[in-house]
């Protein structure tokens, strides 16, 4: 956490951002939509391929704390 926003990243080492055959590739804007619904617009997600193959993928969102 830093600057009150959490920061999440994931890496792996699989073949990357390809183009799947027959898929309508509506999985990451769906995500997308569903993330900025769920933190009114106040989030980033960033995609970026590693080089040889691979891809890290990184969330940004506001750190909220829960009062009771």
């Amino acid at each position: 956490m830093s600057d009150g926003r959490c920061r999440i990243r994931v890496s792996d080492t699989g073949v990357g951002l390809k183009v799947a055959g027959n898929g309508l590739g509506t999985g990451l804007s769906t995500l997308r939509e569903r993330l900025k619904l769920a933190f009114e617009g106040d989030v980033q997600l960033r995609l970026t391929e590693m080089e040889p193959h691979g891809v890290s993928a990184e969330l940004e969102f506001p750190a909220w704390r829960e009062s009771r």
